[in-house]
């Protein structure tokens, strides 16, 4: 099959497609193959993310101009998929830090108290990821992420002290789509 594009020999076929094969994977694609990695790399800077980021977010996307969330009812379903989204991502730290094996590791971690799930619930985490997608589909997920970060965009406010800028609100939206693609990987066997 011949390109739309005809090359010069500076730029050949087979130079553009070397390019096109040492693009760097994205985060999201080491899901399936090691997603204690996807972990890592999602839980490396900070625990913050849990609350402050996404709290942050949160808000920026219900004051936002954009119309998805107009309506009560919508803005009610994105307040609680918050809520179940912050369970699930403590569920997703006490996991990651039980499957620590390096000791050094596990002394870097930047200290964060579980303070959204009961005992019971810490015991078992496995239980609210399975809950957590039993009340959203995969489905609805995708499309109420794809609405919050939206509308996070059109956000005509000032922005917040842990979500400043509509990059900010990107790379947080990356990092829930790695760790809601990751529970689900984790419920795999």
């Amino acid at each position: 099959m011949s390109t739309l594009i005809e090359f010069t020999h500076e730029f050949s076929q087979g130079v553009w497609k070397l390019y096109i094969s040492d693009k760097s994977k994205r985060l999201i694609e080491y899901v399936d193959e090691d997603p204690f990695y996807v972990l890592s790399e999602v839980f490396s800077d900070q625990w913050n993310f849990i609350t402050e980021e996404l709290r942050d977010w949160l808000i920026i996307g219900l004051s936002s101009d954009n119309t998805v969330y107009d309506d009560w009812g919508e803005r009610l379903t994105l307040v609680v998929f918050h809520d179940h989204l912050a369970f699930l991502i403590e569920a997703l730290i006490i996991i990651y830090v039980r499957n620590l094996e390096d000791v050094d590791k596990k002394e870097k971690i930047p200290p964060y108290k579980i303070h959204l799930l009961s005992d019971k619930q810490r015991t078992n985490p496995k239980q609210i990821i399975e809950h957590f997608f039993e009340q959203f589909p995969t489905t609805y997920i995708m499309r109420e992420l794809d609405d919050w970060f939206t509308a996070s965009l059109t956000y005509p406010g000032h922005w917040r002290d842990n979500v400043v800028s509509p990059y900010h609100a990107q790379r947080v939206n990356e990092k829930v789509l790695c760790l809601i693609k990751t529970a689900e990987r984790l419920l795999r066997p």
